[in-house]
């Protein structure tokens, strides 16, 4: 699954780099003409901050897999233990 998300983070951002340098092409300037609106390719697509949410997001479900691991193995010995006659 990481390896398919990567592939289409490497997609997007082609995509992204063909379209800013379409931009530098055509006039893609402030109101005045005299600057660029995007100065730099990261301003576009910023690659390191999509893969920082996407590593936060699924360390996040891990930890969330954890807890639901944990609650479970609770409540399976909580049930073996009323079937041994606990209370």
């Amino acid at each position: 699954m990481e390896a398919y998300f990567l592939s289409e983070v490497d997609y997007q951002q082609d995509l992204h780099y063909h379209a800013w340098l379409v931009a530098r092409e055509l006039p893609a300037t402030n109101k005045k003409g005299d600057k660029y609106i995007y100065t730099e390719f990261k301003q576009v697509f910023d690659k390191s901050k999509i893969l920082d949410d996407y590593y936060k997001q699924a360390e996040k479900q891990s930890e969330k897999d954890e807890r639901l691991e944990r609650l479970l193995r609770i409540k399976k010995n909580q049930e073996e233990f009323r079937r041994k006659g606990g209370s």
